[in-house]
């Protein structure tokens, strides 16, 4: 750091930036050190602090418990004690290393002021007489200052130590067979890491970074390996740094953003402006600080009494900056067991405690809540709670009306939460209150309770068949108060239906039942049962009916037929249609019938029909169909035989339009004398099966042709084959595909060494450039091996040569265009 001459002369010219932020809160934990330099937590909460002067002390919940040792040290200039750790195994070894400057009545002095490090053992809050151990020494400090003294624990165990390069001589940062400058990496027994950057090199094996001028103060980012080092500037520059292992950091080189080649950068640098400045370093903060802390390392600088943050990627990149909370002479920091930020100041002899500490803005709730219900309320915080949720505690001031939870925790980043309230029955009108707290801020809010009411009166069955017993159901608003609610019930039609006076709901409970008895009646009857308690009333719209509908009987006519064809169902009920008909649900319990969901018997009828059809099946089946109404319901048997027609199909099943497709059906029988004749249909403007086919006596098989019509995008028709009454279908693609229709020669037959014109033609316009591929089975016949249609055509010509010959041959010509093959034939004569 720099001399503190010149930090206390300018310490006063330079205007806090910030002395408050919202949500957090700067308290003293401890008070009254003689200039604090450095502090460590012990895992059961104690406070260890180095004082300049060399004592170090220990404290328990910001009270002194004990001296832990008084160090004999150099304390001109920046010397003194200037670094605490406490080992990673402290509960078991109850190991302490300390950083300071020795002199001449030191432990094995130098013969000059040197920084050490040493080792020591505690014991009941003190070091065990005799217990130091020096594990390094002769760490330069030749003109008072730049001695820096962090020491911290990595999660790999070793002790990093942060040196300055002495004061007078800068260039010792540079220099790897001096400790100056460097960040030095050791085994907590004083023995260098083997796998240490230069060991084995010639030079200090120790050495993890190097090229500091003066790195005060650095940190590890939570659950890493990567240190945050604060290096303290000469006259332009203040840097925060990423270590790497084996990097050069540039000083005395350069300092600052200068780019210098072949050093590290620095990953944020803020400039002097003309003053003086101090980076101190900083440190990482917990899930008790805002959503947004998480990434940030917070850090402080000696001359502006003032904290900053410096946001960082998870590749350790910079984000952005800021300025944070005003604090006096910041030189240590460490995250505290209550996630707390401790901040050793060191011109006030205090440890200052930074927390996020959002207190309560608000608490509602509903206006009032009939007793026995649940409800919700809101607890509101003035600033957003921290990356682990605000605890607000919560009390109610008559438990036994509203009960609310112990606390409620509001969520991470969030400003509210939702606070659940529920009740208690009550016999009177009762207001509660209801307190959130949090950090010595409390609000409150008023609740009414009230005596419960009806909320709502049911009757089942409804609607009830006269004659029968229904039961009415009140249900409250709330749970009944200690003495119960009587409910008083009145019927709107006695004659009909009765109900008894009153109701006694028990204390507690939220609903009760009475019977309500019917009488018969000839026709539907509609009343209202009433129920009132104290001011509130409710009424239910009972239906009373005569005796229900029944299906008497469900007849199929005929109850045998081949599948393929269909029959006709008959349903009769027990008595005449309401208006607007009776309807009867129908079912079958087997996919290849087809029969109306519902269907309707006409007001005043008592018989209705509906239409069954069935699809082709190759064997004889016995089908239940049903017909309900309500419970009531028949059940009749239907029996479908083999669909004489035994196979209907056609060859492709999938073609492009223009062209034609044959097809076939196959009898389950011989024809019968005279023949059987199939008629044929569709149901698409694309196919165009024949109207019929004859298969002659005594066959089974017929053969029919579909024609095809050029279409604009796929189309999937279906065709029905008809015979003896049953239908079987077939479905067929026609697809938007350009495709060969026919290829043909004109003239047909000539003399050999005569030529003649070939053509091909295609099922529609060409869209583009359509290749029809051409070839022939003579080799007194030539033809071309391609022919192309042109865009906006459906046909082209090519020419067809020929040799002379001796004999007649009848060549054949062969065009094919996506898998669709034409021919035609040439003869050819001497």
């Amino acid at each position: 750091m720099r001399k503190c001459i010149l930090v206390a002369l300018l310490a006063g010219l330079w205007a806090v930036l910030s002395s408050a932020q919202d949500g957090f809160a700067v308290t003293n934990a401890i008070s009254g050190l003689n200039a604090p330099t450095c502090m460590a937590f012990a895992p059961d909460g104690r406070v260890f602090v180095g004082e300049k002067g060399g004592a170090i002390k220990v404290y328990q919940n910001g009270s002194l418990v004990s001296t832990f040792a008084t160090i004999s040290c150099s304390t001109n200039s920046e010397r003194g004690v200037l670094g605490l750790a406490l080992d990673p195994n402290f509960a078991a070894n109850r190991f302490v290393y300390v950083y300071y400057t020795t002199n001449n009545l030191s432990l094995s002095a130098p013969p000059t002021p040197k920084n050490r490090v040493s080792r020591f053992t505690e014991l009941a809050n003190q070091a065990v007489p005799g217990s130091e151990t020096i594990l390094l020494d002769n760490i330069p400090s030749d003109a008072g200052n730049h001695n820096a003294g962090c020491i911290r624990f990595g999660l790999d165990g070793k002790l990093y130590i942060a040196t300055g390069d002495g004061g007078s001589t800068p260039a010792l940062s540079q220099n790897l067979t001096s400790l100056a400058g460097k960040l030095l990496r050791i085994n907590s027994n004083g023995t260098i890491p083997p796998d240490n950057p230069f060991v084995g090199t010639g030079n200090r094996g120790e050495t993890w970074a190097y090229g500091f001028r003066n790195p005060f103060r650095f940190q590890f980012r939570p659950g890493t390996l990567v240190p945050y080092i604060a290096d303290v500037g000469q006259s332009s520059w203040e840097e925060i740094n990423v270590g790497v292992s084996g990097g050069n950091y540039g000083w005395n080189l350069h300092e600052g953003p200068s780019g210098g080649a072949g050093f590290i950068q620095p990953i944020h640098a803020y400039s002097h402006n003309g003053g003086s400045r101090s980076v101190t370093g900083g440190g990482f903060v917990g899930n008790r600080w805002p959503v947004e802390f998480q990434s940030r390392y917070v850090f402080g600088d000696y001359v502006l009494n003032q904290l900053f943050w410096v946001q960082v990627s998870a590749g350790n990149g910079y984000v952005s900056n800021g300025a944070f909370l005003g604090v006096s002479s910041p030189v240590d920091f460490a995250l505290g067991p209550d996630g707390a930020m401790y901040v050793v100041s060191l011109n006030t002899g205090t440890i200052k405690r930074v927390a996020y500490e959002p207190t309560v803005a608000s608490v509602s709730g509903p206006q009032a809540l009939a007793g026995g219900n649940a409800g919700q309320g809101t607890v509101t915080l003035e600033f957003p709670a921290s990356a682990g949720g605000q605890v607000v505690t919560l009390v109610c001031s008559n438990p036994s009306a509203l009960q609310v939870p112990a606390s409620v925790n509001v969520p991470a980043g969030q400003y509210s939460v939702a606070m659940p309230i529920t009740t208690s029955g009550v016999n009177t009108n009762t207001t509660v209150t209801v307190t959130a707290s949090a950090y010595g801020q409390a609000k409150s809010v008023n609740i009414g309770v009230l005596r419960a009411g009806i909320g709502n009166i049911l009757a089942s069955p409804n609607p009830v068949v006269g004659g029968n017993t229904a039961t009415g159901t009140i249900v409250l608003d709330g749970k009944a108060g200690p003495s119960g609610a009587n409910v008083s019930l009145f019927s709107g039609n006695p004659n009909v239906a009765q109900v008894p006076a009153n109701l006694q709901i028990p204390a507690g409970s939220t609903s009760g039942t009475f019977p309500i008895t019917t009488a018969a009646v000839s026709s539907v009857t509609h009343l209202s049962i009433n129920s009132t308690l104290g001011a509130s009333s409710k009424a239910v719209s009972l239906r009373v009916d005569p005796l229900p509908m029944l299906v008497n009987s469900l007849v199929l006519s005929p109850n045998r037929i081949k599948s393929g064809s269909g029959t006709t169902g008959t349903v009769t009920i027990s008595r005449p249609a309401p208006d607007g008909g009776q309807a009867v649900k129908l079912s079958v319990n087997a996919s290849i019938v087809y029969l109306p969901a519902t269907m309707t018997i006409p007001a005043a009828s008592t018989v209705g029909t509906f239409p069954i059809t069935t699809g082709a099946i190759d064997y004889t089946v016995t089908l239940n169909v049903v017909a309900s109404i309500g419970t009531s319901k028949r059940v009749a048997t239907l029996t479908l035989d083999p669909c004489p027609i035994r196979a209907f199909a056609v060859f492709p099943n999938s073609i492009p339009g223009g062209l034609s497709v044959n097809g076939q059906v196959v009898l389950r029988n011989a024809a019968p004398g005279g023949g059987a004749t199939v008629v044929l249909s569709d149901n698409s403007p694309a196919t165009a099966p024949q109207a019929s086919i004859t298969i002659p006596a005594g066959q089974t098989t017929g053969n029919f042709t579909v024609l095809t019509a050029v279409v604009s995008s796929n189309v999937i028709s279906t065709l029905y084959a008809t015979y003896d009454g049953s239908t079987r279908t077939k479905q067929m693609t026609v697809t938007n595909v350009v495709a060969l229709h026919s290829v043909n020669v004109t003239p047909t037959q000539l003399k050999g060494g005569a030529s003649a014109t070939g053509r091909v033609v295609l099922t529609k316009l060409a869209q583009s450039i359509m290749t029809v591929a051409l070839s022939d089975n003579l080799s007194v016949l030539t033809t071309p091996s391609t022919v192309s249609v042109p865009v906006g055509s459906n046909q082209a010509n090519f020419p067809v040569t020929t040799l002379p010959v001796a004999n007649s041959y009848t060549g054949t010509i062969i065009a094919q265009l996506n898998g669709i093959k034409r021919t035609c034939t040439l003869r050819i004569d001497p």
